[in-house]
């Protein structure tokens, strides 16, 4: 049965690691119930982040086990490892070796084989390539690029991981890069003179970063061009109440200036 097995390449594995985590081999999907150690499944997760990345038993033991000795966290090591692979290849046997990982006396390193997905990877070619048409003045296929790259990033990384040292810097690297998605694509609708549209992205925007002030006065800007000159008042108050809570200061001179001239027309017309 073992050699049949080995005769038909290995599934492709497709993760998700945006919101709620899952794991499919082919079309099958991995249960929740399948992962017994958090740990096995913590350290798929890490792979999967850094799937070109061959990580030393002693990083691991390092970022897993910090507290542990030498041999104490070469065993948990050890059998980590065997519990993961007991869930993505529950048909093999305890010598044989994985299709999905590899491993050797010093390192352990993700592979994965054709046609596998993972949703990060993903986002960042989506990314990518959303900035280099945008770049060429091409925005249509930059939108394009750029609302698959939203739809991949259904909520935060891993936000069951929200505690855990080894997911913090790719969460806010992602969670960056997903909000200079949003300006790109915000930048290309307010070229195109589609104010809804920016005032939905700007406000978004502000909701994932409520101290970004460019972002404050863009937003104020798309209301005023719709006429809408209270709404524009209220990002400003908005703004201003944030950043005297948050950071004690005051909105920038542009944004001071703007209410100003909001509030000058105002009287004006009363």
């Amino acid at each position: 049965m073992l050699q049949q097995l080995k005769a038909f390449p290995p599934e492709p594995l497709h993760v998700r690691l945006f919101g709620t985590f899952s794991l499919a081999r082919g079309e099958e999907k991995v249960p929740d119930q399948a992962w017994k150690r958090l740990k096995a499944k913590e350290l798929f997760k890490l792979l999967c982040l850094y799937p070109d990345t061959s990580f030393t038993h002693e990083q691991l033991s390092e970022i897993f086990w910090p507290e542990s000795t030498t041999d104490k966290a070469r065993a948990n090591l050890w059998s980590t490892v065997s519990a993961l692979r007991s869930v993505i290849e529950p048909e093999l046997s305890a010598r044989t070796k994985s299709s999905y990982l590899q491993g050797d006396s010093r390192t352990y390193k993700l592979q994965l084989p054709a046609d596998s997905t993972i949703d990060t990877i993903l986002f960042e070619e989506k990314t990518h390539e959303g900035f280099h048409y945008k770049e060429s003045g091409d925005y249509a296929r930059a939108l394009f690029c750029f609302e698959e790259a939203v739809d991949l990033y259904k909520s935060e990384l891993l936000p069951e991981d929200l505690y855990t040292a080894w997911s913090a810097e790719p969460r806010e690297r992602f969670g960056l890069l997903f909000t200079r998605v949003l300006r790109g694509m915000a930048a290309i609708y307010f070229e195109r003179k589609d104010l809804g549209e920016c005032i939905r992205l700007y406000s978004k925007i502000i909701s994932l970063d409520p101290w970004d002030e460019a972002s404050y006065l863009v937003l104020m800007q798309c209301y005023v061009l719709q006429g809408r000159d209270l709404e524009a008042i209220k990002v400003f108050r908005r703004c201003e109440e944030i950043l005297q809570k948050e950071l004690n200061v005051a909105p920038d001179q542009q944004l001071r200036d703007l209410l100003k001239r909001i509030l000058k027309r105002r009287s004006n017309i009363s």
